[in-house]
């Protein structure tokens, strides 16, 4: 495994984990720097477009080197604004229900309005941590702040 392949899968891991923050991306970003002779941010920020576009967002908005990739690589994107909402998920432990649609717990602080507009928009992305991004066909609410994405993979 090459030293770019690395780094990926230990970016991997370390956007699974639930404290997975900013600041923490930094830290594993400038560690690295340190360890490794050279560091591929193009590939970190390409494998975080499809992974956790709304945790590159925040980091575009601290990192100043990343903020100018993202803008070569997106022109059209606005300043660094997030304009969809990403949730990870975890469907290895689940199994799906009539028609492969997988039904899943979300709590958030998010306002009901603010995910109801996402979802309008289809700006309200959904990534499995193993398989991507799969489609959200649904959601209800529960209670305040828990809701119920139904979720369909393309796995056969």
């Amino acid at each position: 495994m090459g030293q770019d392949a690395k780094i990926i899968e230990e970016l991997d891991f370390f956007l699974t984990h639930p404290a997975c923050s900013v600041m923490n991306l930094e830290h594993f970003y400038n560690t690295c720097l340190h360890f490794y002779d050279s560091v591929p941010l193009l590939s970190i920020v390409g494998h975080m477009k499809r992974m956790s576009p709304s945790l590159l967002a925040e980091w575009s908005l601290t990192n100043p080197m990343v903020a100018n990739l993202l803008k070569d690589l997106d022109p059209g994107r606005n300043n660094g604004k997030v304009h969809n909402i990403t949730i990870t998920i975890d469907l290895s432990k689940q199994a799906a229900a009539k028609k492969g649609i997988y039904q899943v717990e979300w709590i958030t602080d998010i306002a009901d309005s603010t995910i109801n507009h996402h979802f309008k928009k289809k700006t309200l992305l959904v990534t499995d941590i193993n398989d991507g991004i799969v489609s959200l066909l649904g959601l209800s609410l529960i209670d305040e702040n828990k809701y119920n994405l139904y979720i369909k993979t393309r796995r056969k």
